[in-house]
């Protein structure tokens, strides 16, 4: 269990990381997820059919991300619940800003 005050530093952290995500990261993230949606790999059809502006980033892929920098910020802590939402879709060849922690 962590102390309060350990807590209150993490949420208080305005870490943030830029994420180099590539068309070749969504289409090796789709292979190994056995994900085939075509708006994570096939750009024309991302946007003339769907009507995205780029290819769309996987929550998921977004998630583990997250989780691999939390890790490396905090090697001492080990994960043992974990809960996310999705709030909306990140695109490929935006800039990939995350605030690690925020407050319920």
């Amino acid at each position: 269990m962590l102390s309060q005050e350990r807590l209150d530093s993490m949420e208080s952290s305005h870490d943030t990381r830029n994420w180099g995500v590539d068309s070749l990261t969504l289409i090796r993230f789709s292979a190994v997820t056995f994900n085939a949606h075509r708006i994570h790999w096939d750009l024309p059809y991302s946007q003339n059919i769907e009507g995205y502006p780029n290819l769309v980033v996987h929550g998921h892929l977004t998630t583990s991300l997250m989780l691999k920098h939390f890790v490396e910020l905090y090697p001492d802590l080990n994960i043992v619940e974990f809960e996310y939402r999705a709030m909306a879709p990140t695109f490929l060849r935006k800039r990939h800003f995350k605030q690690l922690f925020t407050s319920r």
